[in-house]
């Protein structure tokens, strides 16, 4: 199960579903990097940021080149070419489409 949590997790990272993360709200005054955070401040995350963070990924920008390695993905000869502009709204979803995934063929040696 470790590879395909791996893959869950870098499919999240990659898709970046909901950028600004969830709304907090400081609790009391506080202190950030020489900041000073009055209590009740509201404070929006931005996780699109964090999620392609150089120092905080190996190869932010590349997504499972294994995977993509080993399965071959096609668009079905029926369906449309796909729509990527986001529908927004509290996540940033895809519009539907159909895709095709099949395990490459491998050679022995």
């Amino acid at each position: 199960m470790p590879y395909t949590q791996a893959v869950i997790h870098e499919c999240q990272r990659v898709a970046n579903t909901v950028p600004l993360s969830v709304f907090h709200c400081t609790s009391r005054d506080t202190e950030l990097m020489g900041y000073s955070i009055p209590k009740g401040t509201l404070i929006i995350l931005n996780l699109a940021s964090v999620l392609s963070e150089e120092g905080q990924w190996k190869f932010p920008h590349e997504f499972m080149v294994t995977l993509l390695r080993q399965f071959r993905f096609f668009w079905p000869e029926d369906a449309r070419e796909p729509d990527f502009t986001p529908v927004y709204g509290i996540t940033l979803t895809p519009k539907p489409y159909r895709m095709g995934v099949r395990l490459r063929q491998t050679a022995t040696i």
